[in-house]
């Protein structure tokens, strides 16, 4: 069941040669756009859908998406990252699920977590950034031919936010 999914999911993505689909960055690109697979949702309001804390595993998300054709309510980051995980090794990548705990969202690339309070030290919420209680991506192993040696091996994709594939030697 899995391959008829896999296949589904490439085969909607035309933009990639014949080339770039037997590319494993481009192919972990795209089992992180599961936001055509998934729909996020952090309201705590799920009663059109599943909570995200329920499902299990990939498969029934896959399945579900299958047969419908459209995005399954509903995912967040675990849920987000297991499918691309799942995506990942079906087609022979290998791949595995990372959890932070304490996860800060720098949304203005300061490499800082800026939060403002008033004169009274009451936290003001505007435009204030955050830290997260968890957060999870997958990590995906390969080569890297695009960067300079010594960049290849796991690379960091997070299905969340749809970024990567990025060297974690780099990031380090």
């Amino acid at each position: 069941l899995m391959y008829c999914q896999l296949l589904e999911i490439y085969s909607k993505n035309t933009d990639l040669s014949y080339h770039e689909k037997g590319d494993p960055i481009q192919l972990a690109r795209l089992t992180f756009d599961t936001h055509s697979i998934l729909e996020g949702n952090w309201s705590g309001s799920y009663e059109d859908g599943t909570n995200p804390s329920l499902w299990t595993g990939s498969a029934p998300i896959l399945k579900e998406y299958s047969e419908t054709g459209t995005q399954v309510k509903y995912g967040q980051c675990w849920v987000f990252a297991s499918v691309a995980c799942s995506l990942c090794r079906a087609i022979g990548l290998p791949a595995r699920v990372v959890t932070n705990v304490v996860s800060a969202q720098d949304y203005d690339d300061s490499l800082t977590v800026d939060n403002y309070f008033d004169k009274d030290g009451e936290f003001l919420d505007f435009e204030s950034e955050s830290l997260w209680n968890f957060h999870a991506w997958t990590d995906v192993w390969m080569a890297r031919p695009d960067l300079p040696a010594g960049y290849g091996g796991w690379q960091a994709i997070d299905a969340t936010l749809n970024t990567g594939p990025s060297s974690l030697e780099a990031i380090k």
